[in-house]
């Protein structure tokens, strides 16, 4: 009888092993928009998103992006992410390379625009996505100068959409 008794005890206590492993292992393996930001300046922007007024989606600890619907371009999304430098980079991805239709007209459009709109960069990517970005050090940043950023690169991506959509194709 006791080694049917410490056989039922050692299956009891392989099972608990067992459960509280994979238990364990679920609660770790969150997604990383769950788990708590990697940096102080991550920390910084997902506490000032969360008092902002604005809708926003969590992709990473690093990374959020809200949605906007202007005049021109429509349904597109400004993303906010940051490193571990210090630095953040909000920026919205115009048009795609595929869909540019780049002409010597269009690169001087996009230079004058360049030359027209304070405080963003214009450009192309490495990928050669039309871009508009803003950047900053997280040191520098309050809610009213995370709001403004946000705004004035939402804003200047929709002012040249208008002056760049006779380049740019529609979706495919």
């Amino acid at each position: 009888m006791p080694i049917r008794n410490r056989r039922k005890s050692f299956i009891s206590f392989l099972l608990l092993m067992i459960v509280g492993t994979v238990l364990s292992g679920r609660i770790s393996a969150q997604t990383p928009a769950q788990s708590a930001p990697a940096s102080a300046c991550a920390q910084k922007l997902d506490r000032l998103l969360a008092t902002s007024s604005y809708v926003y989606k969590a992709h990473r600890s690093d990374v959020w992006s809200i949605a906007f619907d202007k005049e021109s371009l429509k349904d597109f999304k400004v993303v906010v992410s940051t490193d571990n430098n210090d630095m953040v980079v909000i920026f919205v991805i115009v048009a795609p390379k595929a869909r540019l239709n780049l002409t010597l007209e269009f690169m001087q459009t996009l230079l004058h625009a360049n030359h027209d709109f304070d405080f963003v960069k214009i450009g192309t990517d490495n990928d050669g996505d039309l871009f508009v970005r803003a950047d900053s050090t997280c040191r520098l940043l309050d809610l009213a100068a995370l709001k403004a950023s946000i705004e004035q690169v939402a804003s200047s991506a929709n002012e040249l959409h208008g002056r760049v959509k006779g380049w740019i194709s529609a979706d495919k």
